[in-house]
């Protein structure tokens, strides 16, 4: 690469079509789910090539900025940025606010006012952390890169000051990429794989990889012997074998990503871009300058932009169609659409359209892309509220009926917890009696007292919405129904990892255990609320917890908090380790467990 001058590389469009192409991809069928041909699982990996790309091209350009003029001008290019980037993105906040009323339920519109300010703000990866998904949570890659347009013309011209050579700013911004590979392993197995997917600074690798090439490549911007041309080829085609294999067998789960895979997918990145722009022999070059390739590649933005909230809205219900042919109706749509936008609305903004009154042009842009989200989201918390209202009321009239019709002399029993509570009135049908109980079951699959987002095999999950409000839920049900004994029955999962206000709190340690108290206090209380006696079912047995294989353990230390926090504050713990785990597998019906309850519980709980 001649370091004066920089043209536009139509093999880079085709790279960029087979980025955008596997994620549209991995949308379609989020962890791979769809059949063959219709998904890549390592589809979401097409977003560290488009880091690597905007890595290599944004430093290329700066290079020949400064050769060609002897410095850099910082306005001038954050405001060509803002040119290319922002009327496509003003567009889509309005396509997501025309959508969202039809495809959003009222908590979900409460959700989406802030992920949208927080896209418009180019903190959409940051806020996305522990959050779930939103129509503009694919902007999380897009704030990655703004904030790389900010920060890195800034270090490039400092850079460029200190060290004197291309080579040796490829070499330190190699450094930087893997400094920020070992520090993504550190994030990592400190708070999870969710932080380390998200963050900007554990994302940088790939971004400063691309760096380090525009660096290399301009060091070395001279004619390319025969030798070191095969070596590029055959490098450049081994980058994209592996690349192709990742995008169909990579999970965001595997911990091979946060262990350097990162890294070598954006040096496979890396070495794609060095043949496709070698000469124009190269395989590779002609391969990617395929004319449908760059013809995609050049609407890339767009297509990326505006494919997830159309995909949405595109939904097999309302198509009527699903697969292969779903997938076809949303490329085709969101090709139109991506198309449409780059003919009458990037171009003609990037090229003079309203020239001297762009300032204008955008602040009025931003005022309605504003407007739009508030409008949008419009008594949103209203509508939740009611919602909630609605149901809390639905439900303290069905636990007042099955209280009402407690048998004469009968003690009102309720068990409340996550799914296995929940199953004992699932498998009986119907509220229990006998042995002179009225037996109760309150509880929701995945909810149990611990919150925040669980790590399961290394994988951070963002809490449920429905999960939120368990204290509140207990507090009804225990009032409504009369309950004369609460018992608490979780466990299964409160042992796993779980980040907490940004801190990650690790199955057997003493903050863990402290928060688990915590929530078991606010358990009894809520449980406890009209005087209701109030004990503690022991978790369920090792194998229940299972999920992978620290189970045992992990709910063998479970017990021993259980155990003594329910020392501590004289509770009675109920064990049913017999009834439900003969063998030390889960084998217990409902019947036996409540006759056990019924024993249990007929002497006053805690004698």
């Amino acid at each position: 690469m001649n370091s004066t001058r920089f043209e536009r590389q139509p093999a880079l469009d085709g790279l960029r079509a087979v980025a955008v192409g596997a994620v549209l991809l991995y949308h379609h069928t989020p962890g791979g789910r769809g059949g063959f041909g219709t998904a890549w699982p390592g589809g979401f990996l097409g977003v560290d090539v488009f880091f690597v790309l905007s890595g290599y091209l944004i430093t290329s350009l700066l290079l020949v900025e400064r050769d060609r003029s002897g410095r850099v001008d910082l306005l001038a290019f954050w405001k060509r940025r803002a040119l290319r980037l922002l009327p496509a993105f003003f567009v889509l906040i309005v396509l997501v606010a025309a959508v969202a009323r039809v495809v959003l339920d009222a908590r979900e519109l409460v959700d989406l006012r802030g992920n949208v300010m927080a896209a418009v703000l180019y903190a959409e990866n940051w806020y996305s952390i522990g959050r779930p998904d939103s129509l503009v949570g694919h902007t999380w890659s897009l704030s990655v890169e703004e904030q790389w347009y900010l920060v890195w013309p800034v270090a490039f011209v400092g850079l460029t000051r200190v060290v004197r050579t291309n080579r040796g700013r490829a070499v330190l911004a190699g450094s930087l990429a893997v400094a920020s590979a070992l520090w993504t392993l550190r994030v990592y197995d400190r708070i999870g794989g969710e932080r380390a997917y998200f963050g900007t600074d554990t994302r940088a690798q790939s971004l400063l990889v691309g760096a380090a090439l525009g660096f290399a490549l301009a060091a070395n911007s001279g004619r390319r012997s025969r030798m070191v041309f095969l070596a590029c080829e055959v490098v450049g085609l081994v980058g994209l074998g592996w690349l192709t294999f990742q995008f169909q067998t990579a999970q965001t789960a595997d911990r091979f990503l946060y262990r350097g895979g990162f890294f070598l997918i954006a040096v496979a990145s890396a070495a794609v871009v060095v043949a496709a722009t070698g000469p124009p022999a190269s395989i590779l070059r002609r391969a990617l300058s395929f004319g449908p390739l760059r013809a995609v590649g050049s609407i890339s933005y767009g297509l990326y932009l505006f494919h997830f909230p159309l995909y949405a809205v595109l939904s097999a219900d309302r198509v009527g169609v699903s697969g292969v042919a779903l997938l076809a109706v949303r490329v085709v749509v969101s090709l139109a659409v991506a198309a449409a936008s780059y003919r009458w609305i990037e171009q003609p903004i990037r090229t003079g359209a309203f020239a001297g009154r762009r300032l204008v042009a955008f602040a009025a842009a931003m005022v309605v892309v504003v407007a739009t989200t508030m409008i949008a989201t419009h008594d949103s918390r209203a509508d939740l509220a009611r919602q909630i209202a609605a149901a809390d009321a639905r439900l303290a009239a069905s636990y007042e009926r099955i209280g009402a019709a407690t048998p004469p002399g009968a003690r009102r029993v309720l068990v409340a917890g996550d799914g296995t509570a929940l199953a004992l009135g699932i498998e009986t049908g119907a509220p229990y009696d006998g042995g002179g109980i009225r037996g109760m079951t309150f509880g929701s699959y995945a909810c149990g007292i611990a919150t925040g987002s669980v790590i399961v095999d290394d994988r951070r999950q963002a809490p449920l919405p429905r999960c939120e409000r368990w204290a509140d839920d207990y507090a009804l049900v225990a009032r409504a129904s009369g309950a004369d004994v609460a018992v608490l029955m979780v466990g299964s999962s409160e042992g796993f990892d779980r980040v907490i206000d940004g801190r990650r709190l690790r199955t057997g340690s003493d903050d863990l255990e402290a928060y688990l108290r915590d929530q078991l206090d606010a358990a009894r209380r809520s449980l406890s609320i009209d005087g209701a006696e109030f004990a503690l079912l022991a978790p369920p047995c090792a194998e229940s917890a299972g999920i992978d294989v620290d189970g045992a353990a992990r709910a063998e230390w479970v017990e021993s908090v259980w155990s003594r926090w329910a020392h501590d504050r004289d509770v009675a713990v109920v064990d049913p380790g017999a009834i439900l785990c003969p063998g030390g597998v889960t084998a217990a019906t409902a019947g036996p467990l409540w006759a056990f309850l019924t024993a249990t519980l007929t002497d006053p709980v805690g004698d």
